[in-house]
């Protein structure tokens, strides 16, 4: 029996394909962990960046190397695996090829909802404390009553009626003959 050779088979991996935060595209040739100069925790690569992206960039072929590579290095929370298939990885990253931020990468990112959310919850915690305060005066008042009036209204009224007698008659009214 004679078997049909197969066309659709590879015998190696596709490379995996890096997705700029700005819609370009990049094969990925090696991805290592590693740390920067400055300490961070980052993605060091080699690349091979499409047309689009080295004519959109500016990049040269003094920039590559002799594969058409260039080394670049990313963040780790700035990329994330958009799918885990072995034969067609897709990595994305909130940044552009030079490793700038764009205008959606706060927002992708959540930064933006996180200031929010702090501003929020700045905004309960103040409520809370006033609502506390409230029912701390609600339980004074409801359980001695005479005690509540002298304290929180009557005394607070006689310093103002002082305060007032100090400064002296506020309107003078003109003499009649």
């Amino acid at each position: 029996m004679i078997r049909e050779k197969r066309e659709d088979i590879r015998k190696s991996p596709e490379w995996p394909w890096l997705m700029y935060g700005d819609g370009y595209m990049a094969k990925i040739a090696q991805m290592v962990y590693g740390k920067s100069a400055t300490g961070l925790n980052v993605w060091k690569m080699k690349v091979m960046p499409i047309e689009e992206l080295k004519r959109a960039h500016e990049i040269g072929v003094e920039s590559t190397d002799d594969n058409g590579c260039i080394s670049v290095e990313y963040p780790i929370e700035y990329m994330i695996p958009l799918n885990e298939d072995p034969a067609f990885k897709v990595y994305f990253c909130f940044l552009n090829f030079w490793g700038q931020t764009i205008p959606g990468t706060e927002i992708l990112q959540g930064f933006k909802d996180k200031v929010k959310v702090e501003e929020l919850m700045k905004q309960i915690r103040l409520l809370k404390a006033e609502i506390a305060y409230t029912r701390e005066r609600y339980e004074k008042a409801k359980t001695d009553v005479r005690r509540y009036i002298r304290e929180e209204i009557s005394e607070p009224m006689e310093d103002l009626n002082f305060k007032q007698a100090e400064s002296g008659p506020q309107i003078v009214s003109p003499v009649r003959d």
